[in-house]
């Protein structure tokens, strides 16, 4: 193998690494929309609870609105972007792995007779989208502009890999 035959798997290499990244922003409410079959029976709000999840997931614009309007331009958002961004991508990684946990550990909880807890999780996986989406893309441009492709390719897969996930799962079956 000569050097130029490794520069193309190294490119290859990043390209999937970035189509992985890409997968991050909306993969967990595509997660919690693919469960739903599941979790209407043990819902109170019935077949209701998929508008509520879909207000709440559009709730996460609100802070998305904060973060650019405050956060974003801060004195130190200013100064060093990559740096905010890379921090707040790291911050809404762990979010969607509280969102996820909590999810799995607390979808059959209603409390006030309300899924709460679903709701709540979906607003979080709002936010970690939207939020990712103001952040992701800028932090993209300190890499080469073809990467943004394999991102973008990537957040375009999202559906396909939590909802073929499901369809293994077989979560509609009784």
């Amino acid at each position: 193998m000569d050097f130029a035959d490794l520069s193309r798997d190294v490119t290859a290499y990043h390209h999937v690494l970035f189509a992985v990244f890409g997968l991050a922003p909306w993969n967990i409410t595509s997660a919690l929309f693919a469960q739903l079959p599941l979790v209407l029976p043990a819902s109170p709000q019935r077949a209701q609870l998929a508008s509520f999840m879909d207000v709440a997931t559009n709730l996460g614009n609100l802070p998305m609105l904060v973060y650019i309007f405050l956060v974003g331009r801060s004195a130190f958002a200013r100064r060093q972007p990559q740096s905010l961004n890379a921090a707040t991508i790291y911050a809404l990684f762990v979010l969607a792995l509280i969102t996820a946990g909590g999810f799995a550990s607390l979808w059959q909880e209603t409390p006030f007779g309300f899924s709460l807890y679903v709701v709540l999780f979906a607003l979080c996986g709002g936010i970690v989208g939207d939020v990712m989406m103001v952040t992701a893309f800028p932090y993209m441009t300190q890499f080469h502009p073809h990467y943004t492709s394999s991102f973008s390719t990537g957040m375009s897969g999202h559906g396909l890999l939590t909802n073929g996930l499901a369809i293994i799962q077989d979560v509609g079956a009784k």
